[in-house]
């Protein structure tokens, strides 16, 4: 790849062609600018490791011989170890947004700013992707959890309540533990 110019890719990709081929890892101190923002480039190869296994858990869960959600003809049973790796990039995910929240904590002084700026990236695009995506699929395949309720109680209940709200779990959770973590960033003070 060498000479190979990846000027128009996305700084993700250009982290991942870096660490993969040309074996260029970062130093702790290495920072790239994205408009007004610096990034650290070790977290941002962290982030791909970690999107690229997500992405391969979750297009591997139907063909687990232990998921019960739903059955399938096909069954890969070394795929159902894929899943016992699932521990190990959920901790990559958590150590990874609790390093990026602790950054978003320094220059946010009031509740009001914080508070707006998470809900906005991580509430509404869960919201958005419930009700555009995850439900519709899921009322198009006759879910079990949703039979005989209406669409305003699997929202109440399975959406905003949270009792069943599939991979979207997350970013619920990182609202929550973000709101945490302010207060107690706010209590050291």
């Amino acid at each position: 790849i060498g000479n190979w110019s990846y000027a128009g890719c996305s700084s993700a990709l250009r982290a991942l062609v870096n660490c993969i081929f040309i074996h260029r890892f970062p130093q702790s101190g290495d920072w790239r600018r994205m408009g007004d923002k610096k990034l650290r480039s070790d977290i941002v190869n962290l982030r791909v490791v970690a999107i690229l296994a997500v992405i391969f858990g979750h297009s591997t869960t139907i063909y687990w011989y232990n998921w019960t959600d739903y059955r399938t003809t096909q069954e890969a049973p070394v795929f159902a170890h894929v899943g016992n790796l699932a521990m190990l990039v959920l901790g990559l995910w958590m150590l990874i947004s609790g390093f990026c929240v602790g950054f978003t904590l320094r220059g946010k002084k009031r509740f009001k700013d914080f508070f707006i700026k998470r809900f906005s990236r991580l509430v509404i695009p869960y919201w958005l992707v419930a009700l555009i995506w995850m439900i519709p699929i899921r009322l198009l395949i006759e879910y079990p959890g949703y039979e005989g309720q209406s669409f305003l109680y699997i929202l109440w209940k399975n959406i905003f309540l949270g009792y069943d709200n599939g991979q979207l779990w997350y970013l619920p959770t990182l609202f929550f533990y973000s709101l945490i973590a302010w207060f107690i960033n706010f209590c050291l003070k």
